[in-house]
């Protein structure tokens, strides 16, 4: 490795040998220790490393318990700046490759964590804040796609996955205040449209479904599937923004899983009225009330013609069908 003061010096050759320190008039201190190197820049300066820089074994930036600067909004442990023109380029790529036979063994590409120490208080913690930009503040340029995150699994002809979870969420709870708890809200997933200009502007979707090159019948067993919660539910399934509940033990709809449809007490089906609303659009389709079979529309009754014989005649054929129907109960 060679130190470098600033771009005009030469560099002043160091070999890293264990217990030696970089040489006089360098920027950088260099101190090799049996299984380490450490990197000093000069305080207030940045250390550069330019080129092709090939590292093995693990690199340690900064200590757990030995802030750098506990005053600043944004410092950085590591930072990484990397451009390119007319081309796809990444800025870090990191990859943790099994070698082993062991079949229990798992590998990480990157661990990211934030955390307090002891008896320390902390207004957020963010595990990974992960962002996509645009950086035109003074000439007009489009960005044809963004997206803040792209999460994606693959696996070669070769390879057989028995579980897949593109996106797990996972949440380490703990069940009294004594052990540790939320005392406010709480979420596994939170999706928030922030305004940061004006109004802020109005999205077509919360969460949206896409199939791409998709040969097979279907993408989807189902948009959402919420059964493994299966009693686990303390309120409802889904609350709507209007503050109706679907599903759970106080949905004031809830769909059982043969299809049934049940209506809480005291909730009604309200139609519009303007146009109005049918029940039943055809025919043909099947209509039933109070348990009884459905049917399909009765045939008409023609006008009687004013004999008692037969107004009661047709009477009885009217009284026949609402049974049929269930509207009457039948003799």
């Amino acid at each position: 490795m060679s130190p470098k003061r600033n771009a005009a010096d030469a560099a002043i050759p160091w070999t890293g040998t264990p217990g030696v320190t970089s040489p006089t008039g360098s920027d950088l201190t260099l101190v090799a220790v049996t299984g380490q190197t450490t990197i000093v820049g000069e305080a207030g300066e940045a250390v550069t490393i330019a080129g092709t820089a090939a590292f093995s074994g693990k690199i340690t930036c900064g200590s757990f318990g030995s802030p750098t600067d506990v005053t600043a909004v944004r410092e950085y442990g590591v930072e990484l700046h990397f451009s390119g023109d007319d081309y796809n380029v990444t800025a870090l790529r990191s990859r943790a490759s099994l070698v082993t036979t062991d079949t229990t063994a798992g590998a990480q590409g990157a661990l990211l964590q934030a955390a307090n120490n002891d008896g320390i208080d902390a207004g957020v913690l963010n595990g990974a804040l992960i962002e996509a930009i645009g950086k035109s503040s003074g000439t007009a340029a489009t960005i044809t796609t963004m997206r803040g995150c792209l999460v994606n699994t693959e696996w070669d002809a070769n390879d057989t996955v028995t579980n897949l979870r593109t996106l797990h969420v996972r949440s380490h709870t703990r069940n009294s205040a004594v052990a540790g708890y939320v005392s406010g809200t709480g979420y596994l997933v939170y999706i928030e449209n922030e305004a940061v200009g004006g109004n802020g502007q109005q999205l077509d979707a919360g969460i949206y479904l896409k199939a791409t090159n998709v040969s097979t019948p279907y993408a989807f067993d189902y948009g959402i599937d919420l059964s493994g919660a299966t009693g686990e539910v303390a309120t409802a399934d889904i609350k709507l923004s209007s503050g109706g509940l679907i599903g759970g033990p106080s949905g004031h709809l809830t769909i059982a899983s043969g299809g049934d449809i049940t209506l809480a007490d005291e909730t009604d089906i309200i139609l519009n009225t303007t146009t109005g609303s049918k029940l039943g659009t055809a025919a043909g389709q099947k209509l039933g009330f109070y348990g009884s079979a459905p049917v399909v529309q009765q045939a008409h009754i023609i006008d009687a013609d004013g004999t008692l014989a037969d107004i009661t005649t047709k009477f009885n054929t009217l009284l026949s069908q609402l049974e049929t129907y269930g509207l009457l109960a039948a003799a």
